[in-house]
């Protein structure tokens, strides 16, 4: 990736969520030009320089002591080095590209280092460099993302990705689209998320083959979806996390308008997955009431999350307009609550995809657990997903800022570690 890019006119795309009678339907929307970086306008009590915010391998760049922009201090970083951020309110989009890579974004405190949009500026931070890590704040009230990374330029002409990515302990709340959101990028993480308030999805995964992702010990509600995959196979693993009270918990979608369809190969394992129909999250389609939803996904799998309270299904797999979900396995969840726990809608057949040992009250089509065999496509009858009206939309401006949330241990004095580009899952 070549020069310098300011414009903040890249595309984004809307996940689909599954729609009433399992029809999912396409949300498509993209996010205008906040016409460059505003000013910050901070009230911070700056850090006192000591021996011990030395990073490792790298300069520690003090915002707003020595630079009295995160976007200053970014322009004057190099590769391993900290932007480390007082407490403070910063109203200012911030830019890191190619020029830029293997640096650091750190708040000194994750509930008192804020990055506000006002309602009227694009994304938080955008990260098109690789090797960027954001960790330790709060960003709220911009028009689409929090915080994004995606491949920009000739990169993502040639179906090329960013290498090496992270957010972790991040609040992102109230904004336009997505909370966290990374597309067309590799060896990443997201860990100790927290994400409320957005009209699609808090936690976005996407255009990915091989990912080479994890995110874990994440919280996601008040969403129109918790966490969404799309086209995002080879190496997914979403493991511990809570999703609760969105429209939707957790959905992979297969979907041609972007590239790397169909989405393939995920663990969605360890998650607690309750209530998720809540009236008083923002909408994106007319999906509702459902846990966890494969949307002509394939080869997926998905065990021992707890999975409960929801109206419509609690765990669904679904063939979609293009693409047929094929030889995803339901092991060992445990199902509560659930209007329907499991349900397998495909076009007469069981695509391999298989169930065992979640010992559902209810599935559809009925004793799902005895017709399907992993691996075997056999005849099955046609699954539904019982109907549940969508609520009216809410105005994501005024979803209710969340509780504080436990910051990064040693914010101020841990080494910067860029992402390295590394698989995460294997850690």
């Amino acid at each position: 990736m070549k020069g310098r890019v300011r414009s903040h006119a890249v595309a984004v795309r809307r996940g689909t969520t599954l729609a009433v009678l399992a029809i999912v339907l396409a949300v498509v929307g993209c996010g205008g030009d906040d016409g460059g970086h505003a000013e910050t306008t901070a009230t911070a009590t700056a850090p006192t320089r000591t021996a011990d915010t030395t990073a490792a391998s790298g300069r520690v760049l003090e915002v707003p002591s020595s630079y009295p922009t995160i976007q200053r201090a970014v322009d004057a970083s190099r590769p391993g080095d900290l932007v480390l951020v007082a407490p403070g309110v910063y109203r200012e989009a911030v830019e890191v590209t190619d020029e830029h890579p293997g640096i650091v974004i750190r708040g000194l405190d994750r509930n008192r280092v804020v990055l506000d949009g006002e309602d009227r500026r694009s994304d938080g931070i955008r990260i098109s460099a690789p090797g960027v890590a954001v960790e330790n704040l709060t960003v709220r009230r911009y028009a689409v993302n929090g915080v994004v990374w995606f491949t920009d330029g000739a990169y993502a002409a040639q179906g090329r990705y960013t290498q090496g990515w992270r957010g972790s302990y991040l609040t992102a709340y109230d904004n336009g689209l997505y909370g966290v959101y990374a597309f067309g990028v590799q060896h990443g993480r997201f860990d100790n998320v927290y994400a409320s308030g957005h009209p699609d999805s808090g936690i976005y995964i996407g255009r990915c083959k091989p990912c080479n992702a994890l995110v874990t010990d994440s919280t996601t509600e008040l969403n129109h979806v918790g966490l969404e995959f799309t086209n995002a196979g080879g190496d997914v693993v979403v493991r511990d996390n809570v999703t609760r009270r969105n429209r939707v918990g957790i959905q992979v979608n297969s979907l041609t308008k972007e590239r790397s369809a169909p989405q393939v190969g995920m663990t969605i394992e360890r998650n607690e997955v309750t209530d998720n129909q809540a009236a008083d999250a923002p909408r994106g389609s007319e999906g509702f009431g459902a846990g966890i939803v494969i949307n002509g996904g394939r080869e997926n799998v998905i065990r021992d999350n707890r999975v409960s309270d929801h109206d419509s299904v609690g765990i669904a797999v679904v063939d979609n307009e293009t693409y047929t979900a094929e030889g995803n396995r339901v092991e060992r969840n445990r199902l509560a609550g659930n209007r329907v726990d499991i349900v397998l809608q495909t076009a007469g057949a069981s695509g391999g995809n298989c169930f065992a040992g979640n010992r559902p009250r209810s599935s559809s089509p009925a004793r799902l657990e005895r017709t399907t065999s992993c691996g075997d496509s056999v005849t099955v009858s046609a699954g539904r997903v019982p109907p549940l009206r969508s609520p009216p939309q809410v105005d994501y401006r005024r979803v209710p800022a969340p509780p504080r949330q436990p910051t990064m241990p040693r914010a101020r004095t841990a080494p910067a570690q860029p992402a390295d580009g590394r698989p995460e899952t294997a850690r």
